[in-house]
């Protein structure tokens, strides 16, 4: 099945006039920063280098954000370096969208050997300040992540639904925590609805779970919750912090979800290099992507099958037998679960049996992960805070020999930005997990 062809020759071309002719002022990004002592001393940076930004949704729990900085040698002597594990960082930035404020625990990533112990600690301020500026490369660790990655749950719950145990279990684990500047109803929870609203009797969660590694139990386990994967993650999103329990990839979300992203890719170069690259227009985010846009298959349905066979439990609960003469006997077509989710390039359905199973979630996931394509494209003046964990997103491109407008649909599974000082300029790469529909 290919890609659906968009009716009108002029859709792209459309779209990507409109996004660059919108009102918006041009984009300049601005961070500023300074580090905390145990929440009060205040150390100021001579001035900010980089800023590097890592959110990778299918693998990671939360960002890897890493700003390059210089300080003075008195202040890194006197003041960094003796109070290293109690540092905080805030970071500010600030565009046309607005300005957002947010409070890390700092890890200092240089290294600072050589200072304790040396001629260094026995400087004198004044001469220290005469001395060369460092750059020290400093990681921002989101506070909920650290109050949440080593709590634990466990137990028997009884008469739920996974979808109510999740909400329910961070929503406890976070009226539990202490945070510096927060309480539990400055964190928001945004769990995508699960694909599985079964009631079970009873979920047994084993000791030595934590919270965050709860999706990821029932998905694997006796349970199940999407039918594309699932992921968790803590993000600032809006200025706020939330917890986000998604799906990876599917391709129905697009058309359930109000918030989501467009991403126009036209194959030549002459829209590289606009600096207007995205249009907020309600509660859709519509980006250009350069033409150096790759879109790579996943997997080869020939080899591994577009399907599967199981047998299930719930069948045989659901009184599949036929009674003929006195005689009782299972019906074995009722007994089974046959899903084929997609149709291999050749036309042809190559149906895996894969044994008995309670919880077909996990296949139900890798079919469609087979199925899907990833397409990893370069958003030039952006800005990755208007994208969340799990954002169902609609990729419109064209061909580029017959230049067909088509388009995929799918969620975004990670982003990448990098802000340079020098010239207050954001440029970043997201990776989207799509299908043709």
């Amino acid at each position: 099945m290919g890609s659906e062809i968009i009716s009108g020759d002029n859709l792209l071309l459309n779209a990507l006039k409109r996004i660059i002719k919108t009102d918006n002022p041009m984009v300049n990004t601005k961070y500023k920063i300074y580090l905390l002592i145990n929440g009060s001393t205040r150390i100021n940076p001579v001035h900010i280098v980089t800023v590097d930004i890592l959110r990778d949704y299918n693998a990671n729990v939360t960002d890897h954000m890493v700003v390059q900085a210089s300080f003075s040698m008195a202040d890194i002597v006197t003041k960094i370096y003796p109070n290293r594990n109690k540092l905080e960082i805030v970071v500010t930035v600030g565009n046309f969208n607005g300005v957002t404020t947010t409070r890390y625990k700092a890890m200092v990533l240089t290294s600072l050997e050589g200072i304790e112990g040396t001629v260094l600690s026995n400087t004198s301020v004044d001469v220290l300040d005469k001395m060369p500026l460092r750059y020290i490369d400093i990681q921002c660790i989101t506070p909920v992540f650290e109050a949440l990655r080593t709590k634990p749950i466990y137990g028997v719950f009884a008469n739920t639904n996974v979808g109510s145990l999740m909400g329910a279990v961070v929503s406890n684990a976070l009226t539990e925590i202490k945070l510096s500047g927060f309480s539990a109803g400055d964190i928001g929870i945004n769990i995508t609805k699960p694909d599985n609203d079964t009631k079970f009797k009873q979920i047994t969660v084993p000791e030595n779970t934590m919270v965050l590694d709860l999706p990821s139990y029932l998905q694997e386990t006796d349970y199940g919750v999407y039918n594309g994967a699932v992921g968790t993650y803590i993000q600032v999103y809006n200025g706020k912090p939330y917890v986000f329990i998604y799906p990876l990839y599917g391709n129905t979300w697009f058309n359930k979800t109000t918030k989501k992203l467009i991403v126009y890719n036209s194959v030549t170069k002459r829209y590289d290099d606009v600096r207007q690259t995205y249009l907020v227009d309600g509660d859709t985010v519509n980006i250009i992507a350069t033409s150096n846009t790759k879109v790579l298959p996943i997997g080869n349905n020939n080899i591994k099958g577009s399907g599967y066979r199981a047998g299930t439990p719930y069948q045989l609960m659901n009184r599949n037998f036929t009674i003929d003469n006195g005689n009782i006997t299972v019906n074995p077509k009722r007994t089974s679960v046959n899903e084929a989710h997609n149709i291999n390039t050749d036309g042809t359905k190559l149906i895996r049996m894969i044994g008995n199973t309670s919880n077909l979630f996990p296949q139900r996931s890798r079919v469609l992960r087979e199925a899907c394509d990833l397409v990893q494209l370069q958003w030039n003046f952006c800005d990755m805070g208007l994208i969340y964990p799990g954002m169902p997103v609609c990729f419109v491109t064209e061909d580029a020999s017959t230049g067909t407008i088509r388009k995929k649909i799918g969620v975004v599974q990670s982003t990448y930005e990098g802000y340079n000082e020098a010239n207050k300029n954001t440029a970043g790469i997201i990776n989207l997990m799509v299908t043709d529909i």
